[in-house]
């Protein structure tokens, strides 16, 4: 069976009431590259990862309005005041199927980490 390469660019879209997110996939190297960008003494920040990686996944969206009702042009940096029961479906579908695999990679990574710094600290006589 050849390798596959996968489109990223394929464009992909979810409804979320009577609005439409559109999306794109990103590489598994750009995803895991987020994941381990928020790694903070061995632990992370799965909201900020979700936030990072939304930014980069959707691209626009349909049918939605500000407090005034008004339709408002897509900006990454409004998804964060998109409404928390919206945002955490978004979150959802379209960031957490993208995170298979990864998170528990980070944990293995993290791990490894720790037993490595544990060796070196052995060696030193601490």
């Amino acid at each position: 069976m050849p390798l596959k390469i996968n489109n990223k660019k394929k464009e992909l879209a979810i409804t979320i009431d009577e609005s439409i997110i559109k999306y794109h996939l990103i590489p598994y190297v750009e995803r895991q590259r987020v994941v381990m960008e928020n790694v903070h003494n061995g632990a992370f920040d799965p909201f900020a990862v979700a936030l990072v990686l939304l930014e980069l996944m959707v691209y626009g969206w349909e049918n939605v309005v500000g407090d005034d009702g008004e339709d408002v042009e897509y900006s990454a940096e409004y998804l964060q005041y998109l409404d928390g029961d919206a945002l955490l479906e978004l979150i959802d579908k379209v960031v957490a199927p993208s995170l298979k695999g990864i998170i528990n990679l980070e944990d293995k990574l993290v791990e490894k980490g720790k037993k490595t710094r544990e060796r070196a600290e052995d060696d030193l006589g601490n």
